[in-house]
């Protein structure tokens, strides 16, 4: 079959899709071969900037029969519904579980407040505005570690210990915790999104049949996505990851940090490669090597340049296009109170900023140095907890969220000022990007700055510990985000 004439037309020479060259390189094409050709399953090493999305769209050409493509995120899914082959499923696992739940209960409906309405009587309003939201995204996280059997209450009582739950709360919210397991399991015709994953594989439903799985971002699955991957294939799918493992960086919310591996084990995957970087210079793809060695630059990549700072650089300094990264979200707030004290507008990417806002507002206090006040006696309680029941995995967040916000206690007077300010980072639609390196995953820019590059890997990281390779491959996604230009750098130091 000749593989020009089954090139989608948005993939042939012109097209902004189509990979830097004239032809598919060596690589793509025994990927191709396989897809074409073998029935074995197959797994994708794709190193940062490798096409991959292009390489996978073309490749589904190349199969017979049903074809299900499973997105990392819905909007991912929406923009590439429009790219994938005709009759192709492209959806994500949230919604091929939601139609196996609508399936087994056509009157059952996504509730997105389902756990809140069950925790609420559980608990005081204080209580619930405390930490309920924590307990939560701990059920979301046990149902995402695929838990089928009953859990112990030393479970309950681990996570509890690995959240942002008050020290002095601990027990009373593990028993909390388990209350709210039970009931979660109980209510069968209201789900939420998490339940979306959990219940069709803790009710053993029977999954779709297809012919073809093709699985995006493969390094990133949970444990109960990988279950879910196997009852499709227990239904005769053949699946085809794609991902990085050296991008594996989501082990703290609950992903597998070998999920590749894990893969190429459970369905005995032929590995292929797809190591060259269309989108780094060679000096970046050289630096990157030293973590990934496979990764090779294009031929037609430029030289690039890398720079390493022993101070900081002014905001105004910074071009507009840019993405600053930190491993803590500290240094990174900091930086921003500078941007907002010279009036140059920029973008925090963060979640945690919203988490920011709703501690602050918890502080019953107008001056903003009473603020600092409180929130170093929040922060000394409860490093002192954490000390106590030798917890001192948490000592750094908990630091980490106080020093966040002093700086915007120097720099305002008014708490409302704080939160003012917060908002105003939180929602800007002009100036650089700041954020951690996790959010930076998938962003690229011309410039890329790492902000106290001494903190990748985290010096409170134990060498030894699992947890210290997703340090390692937090430094390949920061130096990986940068096109052309990559400055490491310290904070910046206001002459003032």
């Amino acid at each position: 079959m000749d593989m020009d004439k089954l090139i989608p037309e948005s993939m042939k020479e012109g097209s902004e899709e189509k990979l830097p060259g004239t032809d598919w390189s060596p690589m793509q094409r025994a990927i191709f071969d396989a897809v074409q050709h073998e029935t074995k399953n197959i797994s994708i090493e794709a190193v940062a900037g490798s096409g991959k999305t292009t390489t996978i769209l073309y490749a589904m050409n190349l199969v017979r029969g049903s074809v299900l493509f499973l997105a990392f995120n819905r909007a991912i899914a929406q923009e590439l519904r429009e790219k994938t082959p005709m009759g192709t499923d492209c959806k994500t696992f949230n919604a091929l579980g939601h139609a196996l739940l609508k399936r087994k209960m056509p009157a059952s409906q996504l509730d997105k407040w389902k756990l809140s309405k069950l925790l609420k009587p559980r608990m005081s309003s204080t209580e619930y505005r405390e930490f309920g939201f924590e307990l939560i995204k701990i059920i979301g996280s046990m149902k995402g570690a695929g838990m089928l059997e009953p859990p112990m209450p030393k479970d309950f009582q681990n996570y509890v210990e690995h959240s942002e739950v008050p020290m002095d709360r601990i027990d009373y919210a593990s028993m909390i915790l388990e209350e709210l397991w039970l009931a979660s399991l109980d209510v069968e015709n209201v789900f939420t999104f998490d339940d979306q994953l959990y219940m069709p594989v803790y009710w053993d439903m029977t999954f779709p049949n297809y012919d073809t799985v093709f699985v995006d971002e493969a390094q990133d699955l949970n444990p109960i996505q990988h279950m879910m991957l196997s009852k499709l294939a227990e239904r005769g799918a053949r699946i085809i990851a794609v991902g990085d493992s050296r991008q594996a960086i989501y082990g703290f919310r609950g992903a597998l940090t070998n999920s590749m591996e894990e893969l190429n084990s459970m369905f005995e995957c032929v590995e292929y490669p797809l190591s060259v970087c269309y989108r780094c210079a060679k000096g970046i793809v050289k630096l990157a090597q030293a973590i990934v060695p496979q990764i090779e630059w294009s031929s037609t990549a430029s030289d690039g340049s890398i720079v390493e700072l022993d101070d900081g650089i002014h905001p105004k300094d910074i071009p507009d296009d840019s993405i600053v990264m930190c491993r803590t979200n500290a240094p990174m707030f900091r930086y921003a109170v500078q941007f907002l004290k010279y009036k140059i507008p920029c973008l925090v990417v963060s979640n945690f900023g919203e988490q920011l806002i709703k501690f602050v507002n918890s502080f019953e206090v107008t001056t903003t140095e009473d603020l600092a006040n409180e929130i170093e006696k929040w922060r000394k309680k409860e490093i002192a907890e954490a000390e106590s029941r030798e917890l001192f995995h948490k000592i750094n967040r908990i630091n980490d969220k106080a020093r966040s916000l002093l700086p915007f206690c120097d720099e305002y007077r008014i708490k409302a000022q704080v939160v003012q300010a917060l908002e105003r980072l939180l929602r800007s639609d002009t100036g650089p990007r700041l954020c951690t390196i996790h959010k930076a995953k998938g962003m690229e820019a011309e410039h890329a700055f790492l902000l106290r590059p001494d903190l990748v890997p985290g010096p409170w990281i134990d060498p030894e510990s699992k947890e210290y390779s997703q340090e390692e491959n937090l430094r390949y996604v920061a130096i990986t985000r940068a096109k052309n230009n990559l400055v490491f750098m310290m904070e910046y130091e206001d002459e003032e």
